[in-house]
């Protein structure tokens, strides 16, 4: 009979091994059952001996979504370092709906084609020119230098905000003074598109006040007649 007291001097005296061995079952892989791949598991208990080794293969076909690494940021870079995995996941991604390959050659003659001849060639753009001034009374290089200007120091204006707001440069007194000089350079272009108009600063000002009012008769702004304006509102 076995009490305590018999393990107990067992244990001290090193003789628990000898006086009561633990039973092991030796199993051949032909004994053991393996549960599915979804499972992740194997039923083989940790106390059984196998008279081999088993190779479990963890090879698994996954679909093409898988590969898709764009499919949460479309500027992802292909995480595969495995050379077949890599491979199909550039293959996925470039087959994918809205994923164009653009042959630039191709989109270079598209370009030229839908370019008017004044934009292409000196002969139709000075052509164009004189036709504007003579039969059209219209002052082309004034007209051409306040666009050109309106845009230049506009963007010379839009840089500097940038850069205060984005980038950490300080709105102080010296950057103040910068964005005001750049409006003095708009105002000067403006003055060129307005002699170039044969009209005024008081005209323009008075036409927007007007355009303005009719689109919010009430003096105030309103989202939807913003977004949808009537006929001739430009």
């Amino acid at each position: 009979m076995i009490n305590a007291w018999s393990l107990a001097y067992d244990v001290l005296n090193g003789t628990l091994d000898e006086n009561f061995p633990i039973k092991k079952k030796t199993m051949s892989k032909d004994e053991i059952k393996l549960t599915g791949a979804d499972e992740g598991v194997v039923n083989v208990p940790t106390d059984i001996n196998l008279d081999q080794d088993i190779n479990i293969s963890t090879d698994i076909e996954h679909s093409d979504a898988w590969y898709d690494y764009t499919r949460n940021d479309p500027n992802a870079e292909n995480p595969f370092t495995d050379p077949k995995d890599r491979a199909r996941a550039e293959r996925v991604v470039s087959g994918l709906p809205g994923k164009v390959n653009v042959d630039t050659e191709k989109y270079l003659e598209f370009v030229q084609g839908v370019t008017s001849d004044e934009s292409l060639y000196l002969a139709s753009l000075l052509q164009r020119i004189s036709k504007l001034e003579a039969e059209d009374d219209c002052n082309v290089p004034q007209l051409l230098t306040a666009a050109l200007g309106l845009t230049a120091e506009a963007g010379e204006f839009t840089e500097v905000v940038k850069k205060i707001i984005l980038q950490g440069k300080p709105y102080n007194e010296e950057n103040v003074f910068h964005m005001k000089r750049e409006l003095g350079d708009i105002c000067w272009y403006l003055a060129q598109a307005c002699m170039a108009l044969d009209t005024t600063f008081d005209e323009v000002i008075e036409m927007n006040v007007d355009k303005l009012k009719a689109r919010y008769p009430g003096g105030e702004f309103d989202v939807h007649k913003s977004e949808n304006r009537v006929d001739g509102d430009v």
